[in-house]
Formats: structure tokens, sequence, C-alpha cells
């Protein structure tokens, strides 16, 4: 997994910059401000689902649930 802050992405409908990375998903929560977001680049061979995503206007994150091979479960939130 790959985390970024300060991405500018401000609409779920529009990205201002090529997020593709080979073997990647990029999740991401928009912000309501000219700065700000963040985003997280997870593996293909990764399991996961979608908890949360929180966008105020001086706080965004992204909480996910992974299931990795041993069948564990981790729940990240990024930003940490």
């Amino acid at each position: 997994m790959i985390g970024i802050i300060e991405t500018r992405i401000t609409s779920d409908t529009e990205l201002n910059f090529n997020y593709h990375l080979p073997d990647y998903v990029f999740e991401y929560v928009a912000t309501p401000l000219a700065a700000g977001n963040v985003g997280m680049y997870i593996c293909n061979d990764f399991n996961y689902c979608i908890i949360e995503k929180t966008s105020e206007e001086a706080f965004q994150a992204l909480w996910i649930e992974i299931t990795l091979p041993e069948k564990k479960q981790h729940i990240m939130r990024f930003p940490i």
C-alpha cells in the first residue's frame, strides 16, 4: 500500500492527474478545499473493502479493511 496526502482532488467525478499505477487500485477522498485530500494505492493482490470515507473542511480520512492471506483482518486508516 502507498498512502498519499495533499493530492488536491476536489471532485469525485474528475481527477486532475494520471492516477494509474500498474497492479494497484487508487482509492481517495475528495476535499472541499483548494488543498488537502488523501489517497491510497492498494495492491491488486489485497482483498479489501472501504469502511468509511470522511471529508470535512479541516479533515479527510480513508478507512479500509484488508483481509490478508492468513485470513486475519486489519483495519487501516489514512492519514495515520
